[in-house]
């Protein structure tokens, strides 16, 4: 006769064995692991979706700053001491080098809800300058320094997670088709202008056929180069590239990362080069592989981390477009310029 209780029969019955726990261990590990790729795919779908959304307000920022002004913003206003300027035509002391004034970035602030940080920006000093030295209350670097939510795309870690002063970015705007010294139908970016065995005359560059390689943001401040008008985009609005992607994949120092309000060189524009190599966010690779292009070129390009082997760009029109490594460098090069009269048609890639 079987002396249990009623209760501890109930007990034993319900209790799991060992190997029973251990199964459903395992079939949850192997659900979690089906679920985890799908999760992580839907996030950065989320995370590429925000960065087009992003690179969409950046494009309508600088249509609306061509609406208001008739012009659009400069990529950056460049001067030196060799002559790119009238030396009467500089706001401020020209000192060194690299003498720089604003850049697209800061201009489109007050069509990005960012009035007073623009008002805190001095017109009439470098966009280097560090301090207030009129005692105006006008301090660029504050401006340099702030960093603008608008201006990361949350699948670019690195700007994210920028710790150093000048505050980071995930976008470059697209200066136009570049060689080193403007050998073979490149454009001239004045990204640093230092002196005629750096770049050409500017008159050079004006007559020749190097002048329909430009793009819409180029640096500017020289003789006969204003900003851009939206009569000279021939190439049309909606095939002709605006501004791009630029994720730092790099593991080496010094780190080169985007910075939205910094005109000097590479911070803030970027230059089309065929190479696929340059639409890669591996730095590394691009510095270890490059022969088509000087070695600067691979901190002067742009690249994406979004999955795909590509990255989002945003066109004249404020439409945004998802392109691939893959695409051919003539044709990439094309989409990069206003007036190349190529006929390339972004809706047919």
């Amino acid at each position: 006769m079987d002396q249990r209780r009623p209760s501890q029969t109930i007990r034993n019955k319900a209790a799991f064995t060992l190997v029973e726990l251990l199964v459903v261990i395992a079939i949850i590990g192997v659900l979690v692991g089906l679920l985890l790729p799908a999760v992580q795919s839907a996030r950065e779908a989320a995370r590429r979706i925000q960065c087009t959304n992003q690179l969409k307000q950046l494009a309508l920022a600088i249509m609306n700053h061509e609406s208001a002004k008739r012009e659009f913003p400069p990529g950056g206003v460049a001067y030196g001491r060799y002559g790119f300027t009238n030396a009467n035509d500089i706001p401020f002391e020209c000192k060194s080098f690299d003498c720089n004034g604003t850049n697209w970035g800061v201009e489109i602030l007050p069509y990005l809800e960012q009035q007073s940080l623009y008002d805190l920006y001095d017109h009439e000093e470098t966009n280097f300058e560090v301090g207030d030295p009129n005692g105006n209350g006008k301090i660029n670097q504050k401006v340099r320094d702030t960093r603008l939510e608008q201006m990361l795309c949350p699948s670019d870690a690195f700007a994210n997670e920028w710790g150093g002063a000048l505050a980071a970015s995930s976008y470059k705007a697209m200066a136009g088709v570049i060689t080193e010294n403007a050998v073979g139908g490149g454009w001239v970016n004045w990204t640093s202008p230092m002196g005629p065995n750096s770049n050409p005359p500017v008159d050079q560059v004006l007559q020749d056929l190097n002048f329909s390689r430009r793009g819409l943001l180029y640096s500017m401040g020289q003789p006969g180069m204003p900003a851009e008008r939206l009569k000279n985009v021939v190439d049309g609005t909606s095939n002709t590239l605006l501004m791009g992607e630029y994720h730092w994949l790099g593991r080496s120092e010094p780190a080169f990362p985007a910075y939205w309000a910094v005109t000097q060189r590479w911070s803030n524009k970027a230059e089309a080069f065929a190479d696929p190599l340059l639409r890669s966010a591996d730095v590394e690779l691009c510095l270890a592989n490059m022969t088509t292009a000087p070695l600067w070129s691979c901190n002067r390009a742009f690249g994406s981390t979004h999955a795909g082997n590509g990255g989002n760009w945003a066109k004249i029109d404020g439409s945004v477009t998802f392109i691939s490594w893959s695409l051919d460098g003539a044709v990439y090069e094309a989409l990069a310029t206003i007036a190349g009269e190529e006929l390339v048609n972004l809706s047919d890639l």
